[in-house]
């Protein structure tokens, strides 16, 4: 995903409150800083229009949409980012093509702005995922009155080769989670954190933002919130429930400003999302595996080793929280044993330690 500036989002926020901001143009539209906007000031005042208004009124709608993703889907900075990022190329590109009006748009002009990107060499991963952006606010412009239609419809999916992600053998997995030190707190911590992300398989944002409450060690499971606020229950062994105990019972040793937090940093408030990736490629570092490896390998290999060992697609699909089972589908690729048993028989870790 793509995680340009943060600028535009900042940008497109105060319009999304349904205010005129026309007077102040860095705030209501998330393009105005952009060189194509200023070519298409001095395009429109030749042409005796109004400066910029279509550009305003569409960037209305773009800011309007991103809203929507906050308060009605829930989305995520991450996700927000990204829509943010390519609904600026989309307006840079329809204002150079003097496009900017929404009703008018159609299937072909927008088949030119895919085209524009793969001109551009941009990777198949890229092109997908702002067509996925670009589908998503015709979609919001049609329900929210703006269009009758959706000339989206009619525009095919990008083609290409679909990579598979990274997976860690379970070898690998043991080197990693016995890489921090058990005899600091923040070793502890951090064992705790690989433990949980391999046992449970659960994003990075939904581990930072586990609190105290949402465990219950007894029963081996957790409450995760997941995208768009959807909460599920997703499972740990022992080796997690142990490690989160042994860290807890020594997390007093340290600073505790945010009690409710699980998991603290060295001021004792919650860790952030970018203290678990920095903590994560330390490890990985430090045992000389891939850098490339991210927390989301471990992810990725929760997932394959599962189905690896025969748990059910759809069990599997459930616990990593994905909305669609074509998603959960791209591991049956990196596994081939089937297996009828329970979770606790499936994990690679579930019979306990390896003498």
């Amino acid at each position: 995903m793509s995680t340009e500036s943060p600028t535009p989002v900042a940008q497109a926020g105060p319009a999304t409150e349904g205010e005129s901001t026309r007077g102040d143009e860095d705030v209501s539209n998330p393009t105005a800083t952009t060189g194509a906007s200023r070519s298409a000031t001095s395009r429109d005042d030749k042409r005796g229009f109004p400066p910029r208004s279509a550009h305003d009124r569409l960037s209305a709608h773009a800011a309007a949409f991103l809203a929507h993703l906050t308060e009605a889907r829930g989305s995520a900075g991450n996700t927000l980012r990204a829509y943010t990022a390519d609904l600026v190329g989309l307006l840079d590109f329809l204002e150079e093509e003097d496009a900017l009006d929404a009703k008018a748009l159609d299937h072909r002009m927008l088949r030119r702005y895919l085209g524009s990107l793969r001109k551009q060499d941009q990777s198949h991963a890229t092109v997908a995922r702002k067509t996925a952006s670009l589908r998503a606010f015709m979609r919001y412009l049609v329900e929210s009155g703006v269009r009758e239609d959706n000339p989206s419809d009619l525009l095919r999916n990008p083609r290409g080769e679909k990579r598979l992600p990274l997976c860690l053998t379970t070898a690998e997995v043991q080197l990693l989670l016995g890489a921090p030190s058990a005899s600091t707190l923040e070793g502890l911590r951090d064992r705790a954190i690989l433990e949980v992300l391999y046992s449970s398989g659960i994003r990075v944002g939904e581990l930072v933002g586990l609190n105290l409450g949402d465990l219950d060690l007894e029963g081996n499971a957790m409450r995760v919130l997941g995208k768009r606020m959807k909460e599920r229950m997703v499972y740990l062994n022992v080796f997690a429930v142990e490690a989160i105990r042994t860290y807890l019972n020594r997390r007093s040793q340290g600073p505790v400003k945010e009690p409710d937090a699980l998991f603290l940093n060295r001021l004792g408030t919650r860790l952030s999302d970018r203290g678990v990736r920095r903590l994560f490629a330390q490890y990985v570092k430090q045992v000389g595996l891939d850098p490339r490896i991210s927390p989301h390998t471990l992810r990725h290999s929760y997932a394959t080793h599962m189905l690896d060992r025969g748990e059910d697609l759809r069990n599997v699909q459930e616990w990593l929280g994905h909305a669609d089972l074509s998603t959960t589908q791209i591991y049956t690729h990196l596994s081939s044993k089937k297996l009828d048993e329970t979770y606790r028989a499936h994990h690679p870790q579930e019979d306990g330690p390896q003498e």
